[in-house]
């Protein structure tokens, strides 16, 4: 991911869902300046219908990040779309 120009800004963020929490794997920026989610996935693994609703949500931006993890990201909502890097 880094690779592709994209900067890490956070890792094992919490967004906060109607439906639940998730924890987001890495939030990165991309060289076009755009947040994205990133879900660190290895082997056969998937995610869950859980983890695909609250991505969902991130989308529209119905979530709110929180916690120390989301450093001056904490408390702001705004549609982040989540993508699956395998390894």
């Amino acid at each position: 991911m880094v690779e592709e120009g994209n900067t890490i800004i956070a890792s094992q963020v919490t967004a906060k869902t109607s439906l639940g929490n998730r924890v987001i794997d890495h939030l990165i920026m991309t060289p076009s300046g755009q947040i994205m989610a990133v879900e660190v996935k290895s082997g056969s693994a998937v995610r869950s219908s859980s983890q695909l609703a609250k991505d969902a949500l991130l989308e529209e931006g119905s979530a709110k990040l929180v916690g120390k993890n989301a450093g001056e990201l904490n408390g702001w909502s705004f549609p982040i779309k989540t993508i699956e890097m395998r390894y």
